[in-house]
């Protein structure tokens, strides 16, 4: 199986495309009302991203699960009036930036956003990797391509 080789380090290959303070309409008692699932307008083509959260609300307490970002990926059929299918879910830790990296099944797919219901506001920034994406297989083929054409040029 290959292995992703990325430039993961390297901070001009990241990009900065969401970055939105999401709050709750208001409070049922002292319950905020549960802030709605939200989608991250931009449709990814790259399957490493990194998301970071926070809340001003959750200082004073122990809160550390932040939000969940799921992948969306587009399928063919429409279910239910939808046209893409959760294929991954991820739990982000608040004030933690988290790495994700997902699976890919297609070329393109989108993130979903959900809350937990004891936010009353919380932030959430969304980055990009715009780098190269390699692999193993790809890096190992290109060794020995470069290898073969040494040795080629040698022969008389």
């Amino acid at each position: 199986m290959t292995q992703p080789i990325l430039q993961l380090g390297r901070a001009d290959l990241w990009e900065e495309v969401h970055n939105t303070v999401y709050r709750s309409s208001g409070f049922v008692g002292r319950r905020p009302i549960p802030i709605p699932h939200a989608f991250v307008p931009l449709t990814f083509t790259n399957f490493v991203s990194a998301v970071w959260c926070s809340s001003p609300f959750a200082e004073d307490r122990k809160w550390q699960r932040g939000c969940k970002v799921s992948q969306v990926t587009p399928i063919g059929a429409s279910i239910a009036g939808r046209n893409g299918a959760i294929t991954e879910t991820r739990i982000i830790s608040q004030g933690i930036p988290t790495l994700l990296a997902f699976s890919q099944y297609t070329n393109e797919y989108s993130l979903r956003l959900d809350f937990y219901p004891w936010y009353q506001e919380i932030q959430v920034m969304v980055y990009q990797y715009n780098g190269v994406v390699s692999d193993t297989t790809t890096e190992s083929l290109r060794n020995i391509q470069t290898s073969l054409n040494v040795i080629a040029q040698r022969l008389p």
